[in-house]
């Protein structure tokens, strides 16, 4: 997976390996090609120094955002998590962490965590928070209620509390509890009439049988 990430085909799993041994295993880029393919995508030089823009890592590099109207808040949100400093540029230093992150067995946690943790403080903080999930289609569509009791709980009543990573197993629990906190908020938020008058055309009425299954799904496995 982290091959396909960072454009290099050779980084892969050692062969042979215990699937046990080979999560922890993963091999990394040359530093030389992965300058290389640095070099390509950066457009800033500053004292004789390259680095690449939110806009060469994401449009560029990535390809992702292609699009004219693309939206400069999400990409400027996405290229964060590389962008450590977060002083709108991502230096060879950052890039090259951001590969090391990607041959880790948590990559997907810890890339989670730092796209919240949008000052780089080790914090999420509930304006963070919010800012992020705000900025989801899927709050766009159904809005999560910010002022729920899983709000209250991580970032205390007056949303002053900051949430700390202690591992990255306690992120993932904490992460998880946000879905199944916005999922019954959606089915709440269908199930009122005049919302659901709203919905209630042929286009939306997949999507509410769609929420009301997976409610009814997660409602059974949650521990009594």
């Amino acid at each position: 997976m982290a091959s396909n990430m960072i454009g290099l085909k050779r980084a892969s799993c050692e062969s042979g390996a215990p699937v046990s041994r080979a999560l922890h295993l993963i091999k990394r880029a040359d530093a030389g090609e992965l300058r290389k393919i640095f070099q390509k995508n950066a457009s800033v030089e500053k004292k004789g120094e390259q680095f690449m823009t939110s806009e060469d890592f994401i449009r560029g590099y990535l390809g992702m955002q292609a699009e004219r109207n693309y939206n400069a808040d999400t990409m400027k949100l996405l290229a964060g998590v590389v962008d450590q400093t977060k002083d709108g540029l991502i230096s060879f230093i950052e890039f090259q962490a951001f590969e090391a992150l990607l041959c880790s067995p948590d990559a997907l946690h810890m890339v989670a965590f730092q796209l919240f943790d949008t000052n780089g403080s080790g914090f999420i903080s509930f304006d963070e928070f919010k800012g992020v999930y705000s900025a989801t289609e899927v709050h766009k569509e159904i809005p999560f209620n910010f002022d729920c009791r899983f709000v209250r709980l991580h970032f205390g009543k007056t949303r002053r509390k900051n949430y700390l990573m202690r591992s990255l197993h306690n992120f993932y629990r904490w992460y998880t509890n946000v879905s199944r906190n916005y999922l019954p908020q959606s089915f709440i938020q269908l199930c009122d009439p005049f919302v659901l008058r709203y919905y209630a055309s042929k286009q939306n009425m997949k999507k509410i049988t769609e929420i009301i299954t997976q409610f009814k799904e997660k409602r059974r496995r949650m521990p009594p």
